[in-house]
């Protein structure tokens, strides 16, 4: 059972370099009137490692890039210093999944507000 309450309001892609990478522009809605609501413009790339087929790697970081969307209307540009997937195959029907992420969502949040969206797979 997944136990994941993500903020996420949208995703998507502002450029498409090709099938493997992309720029994209991702929301994240405020929670109650502590936190603003916040965005990220992002690269994007997925990498595969040539010593192992068998497991990809999904990179994403904040990027600075003149066709970028503005802000929206009261939200905080963030940055998201790294983040990613990284897949390893362990059967044709299994696949497992690490998640990382190192963001810096700007302004002061209360640490409840941090921990929300951290949830535990069992």
């Amino acid at each position: 059972m997944l136990d994941y309450n993500v903020p996420c309001e949208f995703a998507w892609i502002v450029k498409k370099v090709n099938n493997w990478r992309y720029y994209a522009h991702i929301g994240a809605k405020g929670v109650s009137l502590v936190v603003s609501a916040w965005d990220f413009i992002t690269y994007t790339e997925l990498m595969n490692f040539e010593h192992n087929p068998s497991e990809q790697m999904i990179l994403t970081f904040s990027v600075d890039v003149p066709f970028a969307p503005q802000p929206l209307k009261k939200s905080i540009r963030g940055t998201m210093v790294c983040g990613g997937w990284f897949l390893e195959k362990i059967n044709p029907f299994k696949t497992r999944a690490h998640y990382v992420s190192m963001s810096d969502i700007k302004g002061s949040v209360p640490k409840w507000v941090l921990t929300m969206g951290v949830g535990q797979i069992t």
